[in-house]
Parts: C-alpha cells; structure tokens; sequence
C-alpha cells in the first residue's frame, strides 16, 4: 500500500511539473510573439565574452548591435571587427580581413543567426527547431535552453542558454556552450528600440 502511495504522489508531482512547464511555455511564447511584432528595429550595445579551456581567463569584446526586421542584423565590434547577417548573405570582418561566409560551413555562425533572427520576430518554432527546449520562469526574466537532437550539431554543441526581459520580451543574454567546454556569451543592453537604422548598414 505504501509502495503504491509513493507512485501515486510521484505520479502527481510529474504530472503536476509537467502542467506548470507547459503553461510557462505557452505564457512565454505568447508574450515573445506579442512583443515582437511590435519591433522593427533594435540598436543596442552588446559584450561578448569568449571562454575557452585553453585559456585561464575570459577574451571580452564590446560593440553595438542593430536588427532591421525581418533578418538583417549586424554586430559591430568596436575594434572594427563585424558579423553580417541577412537573408541573402553573411560576412565577417576581423583584424581587418573580410569574408563572405558559407553558413552550412559554420554550424555555430548558423545557429547564431537563426536563433538571433527568430528571437526578432517571435517565432518560437523556429526557435526550437532541432532542440529539445526548457523554458522558466526566473521572475523578472524567462530563461530559455535549448539542447540540440541531432546527431552533428549535438556533437559540437552541449547547449544554448538565453535570458528573455519579461518587460519587453527581449533577449538580454545568450550563451553558445560547446561540447569541448568551451563557450561564447552575448549580453545585450542600452537597448533602443522601433529607432531609425538605416538599411544601408546591412549592404
């Protein structure tokens, strides 16, 4: 009997969890769907941070951020260093040295850009597209991680991490953490948004 009662409330609690996470994630999808179609642009300053295994301590860069909807974004480092993104193209700049970029050839540059475009516009599904996700609730902020399914981009990445602002549904932070331990992680602030970005900053 009190075997059977300790499944019961083992079978409750899951179930229980199971209720709460699918009512976050829903409260989550319909707050990042409203939000985002409100939002034609974004500037904002932005740090990366680059954590290696190699290395003993963090390689931190900083620059600004610009997203012109529907799929253009540019991150300006501001030692001149860039990343490109549009729907048509994907340059990199660094140490002066520019290249167009085959995205099927990076899996981390790909990733970035469909999960930094769908963030933009909202689209969760796509969002979650080849990762298991869980989603919380952290208060003032939604905590999204995303644990990759298939079997290549499972073996170079562990998962992606990413805090949502509840006030206004925007990413604050996104963490890249690699199978080999290594990660990359993006901090988003001084956030403006629907400001003027002129759309010849994506030629």
């Amino acid at each position: 009997m009190k075997t059977k009662l300790i499944i019961l409330v083992a079978t409750l609690l899951a179930t229980l969890t199971a209720v709460a996470q699918s009512a976050t994630e829903k409260a989550f999808a319909e707050a990042l769907a409203a939000k985002s179609h409100t939002i034609e642009s974004i500037s904002c300053r932005f740090e990366q941070s680059r954590s290696m295994q190699i290395l003993a301590s963090e390689v931190k860069k900083e620059g600004t951020f610009n997203y012109l909807r529907p799929e253009c974004i540019r991150l300006v480092f501001d030692d001149g260093d860039y990343i490109l993104m549009t729907d048509s193209q994907f340059r990199i700049s660094s140490a002066g040295v520019e290249q167009a970029v085959r995205i099927q050839a990076n899996p981390m540059l790909k990733e970035l850009k469909r999960i930094l475009s769908a963030c933009m516009t909202g689209d969760v599904s796509a969002l979650a597209a080849g990762f298991a996700p869980t989603i919380s609730d952290e208060g003032a902020t939604y905590r999204v991680e995303l644990k990759p399914t298939r079997g290549r981009m499972s073996a170079r990445m562990h998962a992606i991490v990413m805090l949502f602002d509840k006030a206004s549904m925007s990413l604050s932070m996104l963490r890249m953490e690699e199978a080999s331990g290594d990660s990359t992680t993006y901090r988003f602030y001084d956030k403006k948004f629907n400001c003027e970005v002129a759309a010849d900053l994506f030629n």
